[in-house]
Protein backbone atom coordinates (compact mmCIF):
# COMPACT_ATOMS: atom_id res chain seq x y z
CA UNK A 1 0.00 0.00 0.00
CA UNK A 2 1.14 3.42 -1.14
CA UNK A 3 1.25 6.18 2.12
CA UNK A 4 1.48 9.91 1.43
CA UNK A 5 2.59 11.78 4.54
CA UNK A 6 1.33 15.57 4.44
CA UNK A 7 3.31 18.03 6.79
CA UNK A 8 0.61 21.02 6.64
CA UNK A 9 1.87 24.69 6.61
CA UNK A 10 -0.46 27.91 6.10
CA UNK A 11 1.94 28.55 3.62
CA UNK A 12 3.74 25.12 2.19
CA UNK A 13 2.47 21.94 2.48
CA UNK A 14 5.55 18.81 2.22
CA UNK A 15 4.97 15.82 0.88
CA UNK A 16 6.62 12.25 1.19
CA UNK A 17 5.21 8.77 0.25
CA UNK A 18 6.19 5.47 0.61
CA UNK A 19 5.37 2.36 -0.78
CA UNK A 20 4.83 0.45 -4.19
CA UNK A 21 7.94 0.43 -5.30
CA UNK A 22 9.94 2.75 -2.70
CA UNK A 23 9.44 1.04 0.44
CA UNK A 24 11.19 3.50 2.30
CA UNK A 25 10.09 7.24 2.85
CA UNK A 26 11.13 9.84 0.47
CA UNK A 27 10.73 13.11 -0.39
CA UNK A 28 7.79 13.98 -3.04
CA UNK A 29 7.18 17.63 -3.14
CA UNK A 30 6.07 20.82 -1.87
CA UNK A 31 2.97 22.50 -2.78
CA UNK A 32 1.68 26.08 -2.12
CA UNK A 33 -1.20 26.23 0.25
CA UNK A 34 -3.90 27.71 -1.92
CA UNK A 35 -7.22 27.60 -2.53
CA UNK A 36 -6.31 24.79 -4.49
CA UNK A 37 -4.34 22.61 -1.99
CA UNK A 38 -7.20 19.71 -1.89
CA UNK A 39 -6.98 19.41 -6.10
CA UNK A 40 -2.96 19.08 -6.02
CA UNK A 41 -3.53 16.65 -3.46
CA UNK A 42 -5.88 14.76 -5.56
CA UNK A 43 -3.90 14.65 -8.19
CA UNK A 44 -0.92 13.21 -6.21
CA UNK A 45 -3.18 10.51 -4.83
CA UNK A 46 -4.57 9.65 -7.82
CA UNK A 47 -0.74 9.34 -9.50
CA UNK A 48 0.44 7.74 -6.61
CA UNK A 49 -2.53 5.82 -6.11
CA UNK A 50 -2.24 6.29 -2.04
CA UNK A 51 -3.97 3.94 -0.25
CA UNK A 52 -3.83 5.93 3.44
CA UNK A 53 -2.79 9.48 4.47
CA UNK A 54 -0.94 10.84 7.22
CA UNK A 55 -1.15 14.03 8.42
CA UNK A 56 1.46 15.48 10.95
CA UNK A 57 0.00 17.04 13.74
CA UNK A 58 1.36 20.12 15.29
CA UNK A 59 2.14 19.73 19.17
CA UNK A 60 5.06 21.35 21.73
CA UNK A 61 7.57 19.12 22.87
CA UNK A 62 5.27 18.26 26.38
CA UNK A 63 2.63 17.52 23.95
CA UNK A 64 0.17 20.28 24.56
CA UNK A 65 -1.52 22.05 21.68
CA UNK A 66 0.09 24.30 19.68
CA UNK A 67 -1.66 27.39 17.47
CA UNK A 68 -1.26 24.89 14.50
CA UNK A 69 -3.09 21.85 15.83
CA UNK A 70 -6.57 22.99 15.53
CA UNK A 71 -5.47 23.92 12.13
CA UNK A 72 -3.98 20.42 11.27
CA UNK A 73 -7.04 18.61 12.73
CA UNK A 74 -9.93 21.08 10.27
CA UNK A 75 -7.26 20.25 7.36
CA UNK A 76 -7.64 16.49 7.76
CA UNK A 77 -11.62 16.54 8.31
CA UNK A 78 -11.97 18.13 5.16
CA UNK A 79 -9.41 16.17 3.40
CA UNK A 80 -11.40 12.81 4.57
CA UNK A 81 -14.62 14.00 3.58
CA UNK A 82 -13.04 14.95 0.01
CA UNK A 83 -11.34 11.35 0.21
CA UNK A 84 -13.83 9.01 2.40
CA UNK A 85 -12.66 5.87 0.81
CA UNK A 86 -9.07 6.86 2.15
CA UNK A 87 -7.94 6.30 5.68
CA UNK A 88 -6.83 9.44 7.06
CA UNK A 89 -4.33 9.27 10.12
CA UNK A 90 -2.82 11.91 12.32
CA UNK A 91 0.99 11.59 13.52
CA UNK A 92 2.67 13.68 16.26
CA UNK A 93 5.15 15.56 14.39
CA UNK A 94 6.67 17.32 17.46
CA UNK A 95 10.44 18.47 16.42
CA UNK A 96 10.28 17.59 12.87
CA UNK A 97 10.81 20.98 11.39
CA UNK A 98 14.63 20.39 13.51
CA UNK A 99 14.98 17.17 12.60
CA UNK A 100 14.52 17.93 8.98
CA UNK A 101 16.87 21.38 9.22
CA UNK A 102 19.53 19.08 10.52
CA UNK A 103 19.21 16.24 8.14
CA UNK A 104 18.99 18.56 5.36
CA UNK A 105 22.06 20.72 6.08
CA UNK A 106 24.33 17.53 6.45
CA UNK A 107 23.31 16.91 3.06
CA UNK A 108 24.55 20.84 1.81
CA UNK A 109 21.50 22.30 1.37
CA UNK A 110 21.38 25.83 2.28
CA UNK A 111 19.21 29.21 1.95
CA UNK A 112 16.38 28.81 -0.46
CA UNK A 113 17.23 25.17 -1.63
CA UNK A 114 17.11 24.29 2.39
CA UNK A 115 13.69 26.43 2.40
CA UNK A 116 12.12 24.57 -0.54
CA UNK A 117 12.67 20.82 0.77
CA UNK A 118 12.41 21.34 4.52
CA UNK A 119 8.56 20.94 4.77
CA UNK A 120 8.92 17.84 2.07
CA UNK A 121 11.47 16.73 4.49
CA UNK A 122 9.57 16.94 7.38
CA UNK A 123 6.72 14.95 5.99
CA UNK A 124 9.45 12.45 5.62
CA UNK A 125 10.39 12.15 9.03
CA UNK A 126 6.52 11.82 10.26
CA UNK A 127 5.96 8.87 7.55
CA UNK A 128 9.11 7.13 9.10
CA UNK A 129 7.72 7.69 12.90
CA UNK A 130 4.30 6.36 11.63
CA UNK A 131 5.81 3.45 9.62
CA UNK A 132 7.68 2.53 12.83
CA UNK A 133 4.82 2.57 15.16
CA UNK A 134 2.75 0.45 12.19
Amino acid sequence: MVVLAIDYGEKRVGLAIAGGESARPHRLKVVANTPNLIADLGEVIERQEVGEIVVGLPRNLDGDDTAQTGKARAFSQHLQQQYPDIKIILQDEADTSNIARERLGREGLVGDELKRWLDAEAAVIILEDYLAEH
